[in-house]
């Protein structure tokens, strides 16, 4: 049973947010980007991810290269999956598709891969950087079949800058097909946030070892009839000692057997940590012309994070303003300067920012 969600609040992004940087990425003939599905934001590079391929830019916006090809071949990639920070000048991921339990490190400078083995056989679902001499890294072991559904072994473990491992933990097991991965979040504290595996729960990983931080109940579940099962995924975006931003979706099946999907509709919620309190949050930008999607908005290393806007949502936004003030995103820039800067065959606009300690709710 879900427990209640008590409010449904609409407020401006900008007033969550500080230190923002609006970056258009240059738009080349090499550097077309599409649907965006990652950024990393570090070390004055950006990497952004998208259907097409891997963009290298620098921290203005400016295209460099395109630093990973798809393939087989020494120097190209299957189904890499990236650390969300980027650290002493390298990009960390692993690759299943090539070498399962193998990290590999990406180095701008020189264009070079380091290939370090760590645990054969096992799939790296998640890598996070907690500190300048720690990895801290998620796998998965597929392990057996229950119900017709494969289900994986999940744990952690930290790596010392030798690659030696410190310690471990397991976290159980997981359906790989209804639930998806457990999420790795990294605060500026250089704390390691989990959920376990069925997303029922919110560990903080520490040098006491893993403490529950929430727990909640709008994890999957099944039916007493077993007619409807609801797959439900939560998603940590902001976590402090007392609040915490979430984002969930999910799709609900009808039916026994195979059954009919229907989509849960994406939504942020604003967790109370102390009391339990849930709250719908509806964030807005450019003056309330443009709600944020939860598509849109991806997670960076720390507590910062990159909102995803297109250039004609820009554009409707200054077509409608006219006149007056541009809101704070735009700095000292007038209207006409931003019409002469932005054109529909842009690359997506970044709106990269810091959540604030201390926010107006």
């Amino acid at each position: 049973m879900d427990i209640e969600i008590f409010d449904t609040m609409s407020i401006d992004l900008l007033s969550l947010v500080s230190d923002i940087k609006l970056i258009r990425l240059e738009t080349t003939i090499e550097s077309v980007i599409g649907n965006l599905h990652s950024v990393i934001v570090g070390e004055g590079f950006i990497f952004a991810v998208d259907e097409y391929g891997y963009h290298l830019f620098d921290s203005t916006g400016r295209f460099l290269s395109k630093p990973f090809l798809r393939g087989r071949g020494p120097d190209e990639v299957v189904s890499p999956v990236f650390s969300p920070s980027i650290r002493h000048g390298r990009i960390w991921f692993s690759d299943s598709g090539k070498s399962r339990g193998t990290l590999f490190a990406y180095e701008i400078s020189s264009g070079l891969i380091e290939k370090i083995p760590l645990y054969e056989g096992w799939l790296i679902s998640n890598i996070a950087i907690l500190s300048d001499s720690t990895l801290v890294v998620m796998f998965n072991r597929p392990s057996i079949v229950k119900d017709f559904l494969p289900q994986g072994e999940y744990f952690l473990a930290r790596f010392d800058r030798n690659r030696c491992m410190i310690d471990s933990l397991n976290l159980g097991l997981q359906s790989t097909v209804l639930t998806g991965i457990p999420s790795l979040l990294i605060t500026s504290e250089e704390h390691v946030f989990a959920s376990n595996s069925r997303g029922d729960s919110l560990f903080v990983l520490d040098e006491t070892g893993l403490n529950l931080v929430w727990r909640n109940y709008l994890a999957p579940f099944k039916s007493s009839l077993v007619e409807s099962q609801r797959i439900v995924s939560i998603k940590p975006l902001f976590i402090s000692h007392d609040k915490a931003i979430f984002v969930r979706k999910g799709y609900i099946i009808k039916g026994i057997g195979v059954g009919v999907n229907t989509s849960i509709k994406p939504e942020f919620l604003l967790v109370d940590i102390s009391s339990g309190k849930l709250t719908i949050l509806k964030p807005y930008l450019l003056g309330g012309n443009y709600v944020v999607h939860p598509y849109n908005i991806l997670q960076l290393d720390e507590d910062r994070i990159c909102l995803i806007l297109n250039p004609e949502q820009l554009l409707d936004y200054i077509n409608q303003k006219k006149s007056g003030e541009l809101c704070p995103l735009f700095k000292d820039l007038s209207i006409e300067r931003v019409l002469s800067l932005v054109t529909l065959e842009d690359n997506p606009y970044l709106v990269i920012g810091r959540w604030k300690p201390d926010w107006p709710l």
